[in-house]
């Protein structure tokens, strides 16, 4: 009985230090701190592949119902991500919906928060179709970036 409540807790604390990830520092190092950073939002249905040249890990990304908040360092960045989601076909049916990589490469200022731009999709078949010719690009404020789409195999 004791194993089963301590086995139990554990996997409810894991949950939920899991659910309520709020950001994730992607540079080595010890941190700049907020005045050296830049913010990237990540929305759930995109995945982050690689930073600079630098596959980023599933594991930093994975098993998330909510953005993803990433701090990095100002400055030029080379982003590839990629347009991922599970739609519902039917009460017993699910599709799986990629994009190609898409290319944004962007000159973060310091302290400032970029967050993706994209089409709101609401049907099966707009996601289809985003996902064929996804128009995307990297805004704050003040600037855009456009992404580059290399279409997928």
């Amino acid at each position: 009985m004791t194993l089963k409540y301590i086995s139990l807790s554990l996997l409810f604390s894991l949950l939920v230090a899991c659910s309520t990830q709020q950001g994730v520092r992607l540079y080595e190092g010890p941190a700049l701190g907020e005045n050296l950073e830049a913010k990237l939002v990540l929305p759930v249905e995109f995945n982050l592949l690689s930073l600079d040249g630098r596959e980023v890990s599933s594991f930093t990304q994975g098993f998330r119902n909510k953005n993803l908040n990433i701090q990095l360092p100002a400055g030029p960045h080379t982003l590839v991500i990629q347009y991922e989601d599970v739609w519902e076909v039917d009460d017993e049916n699910h599709e799986r919906i990629t994009s190609g990589k898409l290319i944004i490469e962007a000159n973060m200022e310091p302290q400032k928060t970029y967050e993706l731009s994209y089409s709101s999709l609401t049907t099966l078949e707009e996601a289809h179709a985003f996902s064929i010719n996804p128009k995307v690009s990297l805004k704050n404020g003040q600037q855009s970036f456009s992404a580059s789409h290399i279409k997928k195999d």
